[in-house]
């Protein structure tokens, strides 16, 4: 298999571009094909939890995206692990939580580790499976996350160089970490003003996420 067909399901439009970017950088044998349910992160920003009319939609988009005949899929809204979880243990192709990948590679980093947030509705569901990751690696590890509000609707708004920068300066301020995550898909074009601002190793969500897309795959 050369060119793999992999479905990216977004509950986000700002998600969109950052990972078909990464793709392009990390995978351009990768065939890609963008999924969009912002009904989604309408609901859980309703809600608060992951409701059977979530679990249920993400099942649904799971299912469509199989019948499509491709070969992985990535899920790229945090907030919806558990969901993802339930999904994906009816489907025999490789499917993968957003984050899965890159909290396995922070895990395996160890040290202090911090995460930028710019989706408050998913600390709750990421912090926990991040908890659970490092019990199932046998890792004793913590997790601090930081919410930085106003990136996410300055880039919905249209102005990334705005999002990047609050993500910047966020970084600046926080405690010297070992390894820095940038939780959201969306976040990940912020990656070289967020570098240039922290001494820790930051790590995104897109490109943890098709390393690990690839192995599977392939394997």
């Amino acid at each position: 298999m050369i060119n793999p067909n992999i479905a990216l399901i977004h509950a986000t439009y700002a998600a969109i571009s950052p990972v078909e970017l990464a793709f392009a950088q990390d995978w351009p044998q990768a065939n890609i094909t963008s999924l969009l349910a912002e009904d989604l992160t309408r609901e859980i920003a309703k809600t608060g939890t992951q409701t059977d009319k979530i679990q249920n939609r993400i099942s649904q988009l799971a299912l469509f995206a199989v019948q499509a005949n491709v070969d992985g899929i990535l899920y790229t809204c945090s907030a919806f692990a558990e969901s993802i979880e339930n999904a994906r243990n009816n489907i025999s192709i490789p499917v993968l939580k957003p984050n899965e990948a890159m909290f396995e590679e922070a895990i395996e980093l160890g040290g202090g580790t911090g995460m930028l947030v710019t989706f408050e509705a998913a600390i709750p569901s990421m912090t926990q499976e991040f908890k659970q990751m490092a019990v199932s690696m046998n890792k004793n590890m913590s997790l601090e996350t930081h919410f930085v509000p106003g990136a996410l609707e300055a880039l919905i708004a249209g102005n990334p160089e705005q999002h990047n920068d609050l993500l910047a300066q966020a970084a600046a301020k926080l405690p010297a970490y070992d390894t820095l995550m940038l939780a959201q898909f969306s976040m990940s074009q912020a990656l070289k003003d967020v570098e240039s601002l922290t001494n820790a190793k930051v790590l995104t969500s897109p490109n943890s996420a098709i390393s690990k897309l690839k192995k599977l795959i392939f394997r």
